[in-house]
Parts: C-alpha cells; sequence; structure tokens
C-alpha cells in the first residue's frame, strides 16, 4: 500500500470514529445558539423569523414529515446501523438548510470564501509551526516551557520518517539566526517566567478560538458533532508528545555538571531552576547517540504519518464550517498564527542557547557541513 494511501484511510477512519462516538450519545441541542459577530444579527434574525419551526423540532427532537423520510432512506442504506433514535444529524438538517436558504447568494459567497481561508489554515500553521524534533530538544532541557508550547502550537512542520538521527542538524546556527546570550541570574530567571507567561497566553489564545468555533460553528462534514475542533488541536499536542518521545529514545543527553542532588529537595530546586531560566544558563551538555529500537522506528513512522493525516484532517473539517464570514475567519486565522510564531520564536530561541552549550558526539556531526 503507498503512502498516501495509508493516510487516506487513517483520515477516513479519524472521521468515521468521530461520527460514531458522536451517534453514541444523546440528542443534545447545543448549536444555533452562538454566533460570529459579523453574521449574528443576520442569522439570529433569520431563526427566530423564518425558521422558528424547525429550531423547535430540534430542541424538541422531533421531526417533520421531509426529515422522516431522510431516516427512512438513511436507515435503508444503512441496514447494519440500529439506533433507538434516528441519526443526529437528522435533527440539524432542517434548521441548516433553512438557514441556508434564506441567505443571500452574497452571504453563502462569503461563507465559501470564509471556507477556503479556514481550510487553509492547517497547512499555514504547518509552514510556520515547530517540528517533533525541535521540540522534543527542548522538552529534553525543559519540559513544563515544551509542555505549554505543545499546547499552544496546533502546527506541526511535515517531516520524513527516521528524521530524529542527528540533532546537530537541527541545533546548528546559521547566519540570521537568534544568537541566545548567558544571562545574570536574576534577568535569567525574568526571562525565563516571561516566555513560560507569553506561552501560556499563547495557548489560552489558542483554547478561546478553539471553543469559540466549537459554539459559533456547525461543521457539515459532520454536523453532529460538537467537538472537532478540540479533537484537532488535542491531536496536535499528541504528536508533539510523541515527537519529544523518539527524540528521548533517539538521543542522550548529559550534563557538564560531576555530581547529581543527593536529596530529593535538592533536585527539586535544581530542576526548578533550569525550568525558570533559559537554556543558555543551564551549562554545557552533550549529545550522543542511543541505538535504534524497533520502538523508535514504529513511532517515528507513526508521527510522521499522522502528520500528515493530522494536516489533512484539519484542511476538510475547517473547510466545510458553516455560518462564518470572511472577516471573521481572517482574525481567527491571525490569533492561530500569531500564537504558533510566538511559540516557536521562543523555541528557536531557547535552541539557539542550546546549540551554544552543546557539545556532540562525533556521530552526530559526520556529515554536518553537507
Amino acid at each position: 500500500m503507498r503512502y498516501w494511501d495509508t493516510s487516506t484511510l487513517l483520515v477516513w477512519a479519524l472521521l468515521g470514529a468521530s461520527h460514531a462516538s458522536a451517534d453514541d450519545y444523546s440528542h443534545t441541542t447545543t448549536a444555533f445558539r452562538q454566533w460570529y459577530p459579523v453574521m449574528s444579527p443576520r442569522l439570529t434574525a433569520i431563526l427566530q423569523n423564518d425558521c422558528s419551526l424547525e429550531y423547535q423540532q430540534y430542541l424538541t427532537g422531533e421531526v417533520g414529515r421531509n426529515e422522516t423520510q431522510i431516516i427512512a432512506k438513511y436507515f435503508q442504506n444503512n441496514p447494519d446501523f440500529f439506533f433507538d433514535e434516528p441519526c443526529k444529524s437528522c435533527y440539524m438538517m432542517p434548521t441548516v438548510s433553512c438557514l441556508l436558504g434564506n441567505l443571500m447568494e452574497s452571504e453563502k459567497s462569503n461563507m465559501a470564501a470564509a471556507g477556503v481561508a479556514l481550510g487553509l489554515l492547517p497547512t499555514i500553521l504547518a509552514q510556520a509551526g515547530p517540528s517533533p524534533m525541535e521540540m522534543g530538544l527542548l522538552a529534553l532541557r525543559r519540559p513544563v516551557l515544551g509542555f505549554i508550547l505543545s499546547a499552544a502550537s496546533p502546527a506541526l512542520n511535515p517531516f520524513r520518517a527516521f528524521d530524529y538521527r542527528n540533532p546537530a542538524k537541527v541545533l546548528r546556527w546559521r547566519p540570521g539566526d537568534v544568537v541566545a546570550l548567558k544571562w545574570q541570574p536574576t534577568m535569567a530567571v525574568a526571562i525565563g517566567l516571561a516566555e513560560l507567561i507569553v506561552g501560556s497566553a499563547a495557548l489560552a489564545n489558542v483554547m478561546m478560538v478553539v471553543v469559540d468555533l466549537t459554539a459559533r460553528c456547525i461543521f457539515i462534514v459532520s454536523m453532529q458533532t460538537t467537538y472537532l475542533a478540540i479533537l484537532w488541536v488535542s491531536i496536535a499536542f499528541v504528536l508533539h508528545v510523541g515527537g519529544a518521545a523518539c527524540v528521548y529514545l533517539r538521543v542522550n543527553i548529559k550534563t557538564s555538571e560531576s555530581q547529581v542532588p543527593a536529596t530529593g529537595l535538592l533536585r527539586l530546586n535544581k530542576w526548578i531552576a533550569h525550568e525558570s531560566t533559559p537554556c543558555a544558563n543551564h551549562g554545557a551538555v552533550i549529545f550522543s547517540p542511543k541505538p535504534d529500537t524497533y520502538w523508535f522506528t514504529v513511532l517515528s513512522w507513526f508521527v510522521s504519518t499522522t502528520t500528515i493525516v493530522y494536516i489533512t484532517f484539519g484542511t476538510l473539517i475547517f473547510s466545510g464550517a458553516q455560518f462564518i464570514c470572511f472577516q471573521d475567519a481572517v482574525i481567527i486565522v491571525a490569533r492561530l498564527l500569531f500564537s504558533v510564531i510566538f511559540c516557536r520564536a521562543i523555541l528557536l530561541y531557547e535552541l539557539s542557547g542550546l546549540w551554544a552549550a552543546a557539545d556532540f558526539d562525533e556521530t552526530f556531526l559526520e556529515g554536518l557541513d553537507s
């Protein structure tokens, strides 16, 4: 089976799993309550004046004669599905159809443009986002900051499988890169805490955007599934964690400190000191390779393949977002892009400091200039 065939099957499996899990729950009535600002007055008026009957049927779980025919056809075409209730999307179809039917063609065109902008969002973020190797190297030295930046960066730069072999190629300084300085202790703590604060603010921004998308939009690929945007962000975090695990399985890191604190309290103090200061202030570190294992091979392939699936999955769900105009979509893209850019800026600064203090095994230095 070719590579793209595997990715395609995984995408459809992910969509099918989200659809099936949604059908396992009782009928919910959380949709159609909030809208994005530009279209809110128009949609609210249509819902109250022209689609009140369909909306009440949605709230009560009742369906009209036409929708009953849709449900009968659904079961006829899917004889292996037996639910106590009709398909959950059938409750929403009348209201969605009524809203779309009462919008002007210019408004529908605006929504289509918003779908294009949101559909391009996963690809745009992937180009600006970090690679799993970069995030994994940071997690080796500052795991809390790496955790925050991973959660605040719903983006992964696509990469080839097994590209975790040489951290020297990721860390090496290039002309134009940021030069990390070794700061005085007080300034180092201030910078370290500022990075944690900025990363946390970026995470809060991402969560606000995702919660708004969940509450204010309907994703046409699976109308009854209310958590697709949250699922998309969660997958990114899981992939970042998987990438960090690959780095851990492949790269061994040692500090130049000769003694390890004996007591747990001293170890905790040392960990807090490292977590609250930039990597440039941590002292020299030595990178050496670990032998390849089956775990590394399987996990590296899984993360690289699932990254493609993740981008494709995001494109599918966001391109089908309904009841959002182009102006609001641009704001969403900008907010998520700013979060990713700020997180990547912090990441690159930390990796620059890690490079300044790093020494590498000869195996990693072979072919570095190629």
